[in-house]
Formats: C-alpha cells, sequence, structure tokens
C-alpha cells in the first residue's frame, strides 16, 4: 500500500491550543501597604493568622495589646466587613444625595406641567359639553345652630323674676342642675 499523502485541509485542525495560565509566585498579593492606619493593618494581620491557624487568639490578642474578648469582638467585626466588601455592588452611576434632589426636582416640575394641562384639558372638556364652571371655592359654611339649653340659661339671665335668686328660671335650673 502507498502511504496517504497529507492534505491541506488534515493538517489544519480545529482544537484551538490553550495558553498556559499565568500564576502569581507564591508569597505575593495585593499591594495593601497603603490601606488602613498602622494599627488596623496590625489588627488585620493577626486576624487572619489566627484564621489561618498560625497563632492563637491569645497570642494575637497579645501581640495587639488587647484582651482576648476584645480580639473576638474585633474578629467578628472584621469578618462582617469583609462579608460586606464581597456583596455584589450595583451596576452603572449610584444617585448621589444631590444627583437625586436634582431628579426629584425636574419631576415636580414635570408633574406640575402635567397637572396643568389636565385642568385645561377639564375646563375645555365641560365647557364643550356645557357644564358650569366651578370656580374651585368652596361653599359657604353654614352657621352654627345655637344650642338651645343655652338659649334657655341667657333667657333666664335676663328676667330677674325667678324666685331662686340665681338668675335662672325654675325650668332652667332643674335642667343645668
Amino acid at each position: 500500500m502507498k502511504p496517504l499523502k497529507p492534505t491541506e485541509s488534515s493538517n489544519k485542525t480545529n482544537v484551538a491550543k490553550k495558553k498556559p495560565k499565568k500564576r502569581r509566585p507564591s508569597g505575593s498579593g495585593p499591594d495593601l501597604s497603603g490601606q488602613g492606619s498602622d494599627s488596623a493593618r496590625k489588627i488585620a494581620t493577626a486576624i487572619l493568622e489566627v484564621l489561618a491557624g498560625e497563632i492563637t487568639p491569645a497570642e494575637a490578642a497579645r501581640s495587639i495589646g488587647v484582651s482576648v474578648t476584645r480580639y473576638y469582638f474585633l474578629e467578628r467585626y472584621g469578618l462582617q466587613g469583609l462579608i460586606k466588601g464581597c456583596e455584589p455592588r450595583p451596576k452603572g452611576r449610584q444617585d448621589g444625595p444631590e444627583r437625586k434632589i436634582r431628579r426629584l426636582e425636574k419631576q415636580v416640575r414635570t408633574l406640575e406641567r402635567d397637572l396643568g394641562r389636565y385642568q385645561a384639558l377639564a375646563r375645555v372638556s365641560s365647557k364643550a359639553i356645557g357644564l358650569k364652571r366651578s370656580r374651585g371655592r368652596p361653599a359657604a359654611k353654614r352657621k352654627r345652630k345655637p344650642v338651645v339649653r343655652a338659649l334657655k340659661i341667657a333667657e333666664g339671665l335676663k328676667n330677674p323674676e325667678d324666685s331662686s335668686g340665681t338668675g335662672l328660671s325654675k325650668n332652667v335650673a332643674t335642667e343645668v342642675a
């Protein structure tokens, strides 16, 4: 048998070559030297060493100059900050207080303009169908009816002819009492 000649199509393969992943050299990590105060970095280092199992909590507390109870508080507080820092952040620009105020003021202007349009539309529509125009004034308040008992007492005070001497007539005096 004759050996087969390689063709051009057989030389090309559809398998893409993978590039080897670049690994960081051991011992290197993010540069956090400019982050936080010296005491904060010292506390963070102690917490990480305890979590890695290199030192005990008592040793960490001694190294940062606090009690073991205070160390555990700092550890819990630090881990809460870590968890909060790992929360996903919303994409895009976030509204600051000033930007939010401008957006709300713009919304108020738009709503006031729409209100004016709708009021004009209501006036034109009511005029077109022949409704009487409302001036928007409230109806006059009804006068309060005087209390009958108070009128009787006032009448009794005007007539000094009662016998009790209080200025009240007999029937009014019995109502008051």
